[in-house]
């Protein structure tokens, strides 16, 4: 068997082959390489610019994650102050709640002086009187004003007066069942009392919120002068 002799040039083709093959396999690598590299710095660029603009620009925190402490304090409100007119009708309101139930000293003294006199009809004295009669003689005493002889007479006379703003001294009407003609009249007292010529007590004290005389409660008038 002969050896057979190796051609020089043919071994340095294939050499030659296995080198190529191999750079372009490296060039392939390289080129992914590049390409990955290419990829992540760009990403790392963006990122870093995002982070300087925020730093340089300056950054607000979102509502989220803002403390409740860095919230800005409420402006507070400055108090209401009450003008003129408000003032001098809280003063008024307050004068009349404090002297609606106050009675002056002299109106008290003289209606005390008749308590207990007995219920005479048509009676002016103090050995009888019926309700205008007692209404007449204090209205003389306390107030120096005459009135008419008769409570359907008397309760025409002054201005009518709501009840919640009726002051002592003012007159107290009352009619049969509340709306028929006026039978019987007084004088208020305050705090929702009155006194007046009872039938059956003479010269008593009574309440409107009795039911008798709360059934027959008409009307409320202030005569001549405010009576405080």
């Amino acid at each position: 068997m002969g050896l057979r002799r190796a051609n020089p040039e043919s071994c340095f083709d294939e050499l030659s082959g296995m080198s190529s093959r191999r750079r372009r396999g490296v060039s392939l690598v390289m080129a992914e390489t590049r390409k990955v590299v290419g990829r992540r710095l760009v990403a790392g660029l963006i990122g870093f610019a995002a982070v300087m603009t925020g730093i340089l620009g300056g950054c607000t925190p979102h509502a989220r994650y803002t403390s409740p402490s860095h919230k800005a304090p409420k402006a507070e409100r400055a108090p209401r102050r009450r003008t003129n007119a408000v003032r001098a009708k809280v003063a008024d309101t307050a004068s009349d709640s404090r002297s609606a139930d106050t009675i002056p000293n002299d109106l008290e003294k003289v209606v005390a002086s008749y308590i207990g006199i007995p219920y005479r009809y048509g009676g002016t004295t103090r050995r009888g009187m019926d309700c205008s009669g007692f209404v007449r003689r204090v209205f003389i005493e306390v107030y120096g004003t005459e009135l008419p002889r008769t409570s359907r007479e008397i309760a025409r006379m002054g201005r009518p007066v709501r009840r919640r703003r009726a002051l002592p001294g003012d007159i107290v009407v009352f009619r049969r069942g509340g709306v028929g003609r006026v039978n019987h009249v007084g004088i208020y007292l305050g705090a929702d009392n009155f006194v007046h010529a009872s039938r059956r007590a003479g010269v008593t004290r009574s309440s409107l919120d009795d039911e008798y005389h709360a059934r027959r409660f008409s009307c409320i008038r202030r005569v001549g002068r405010d009576p405080r």
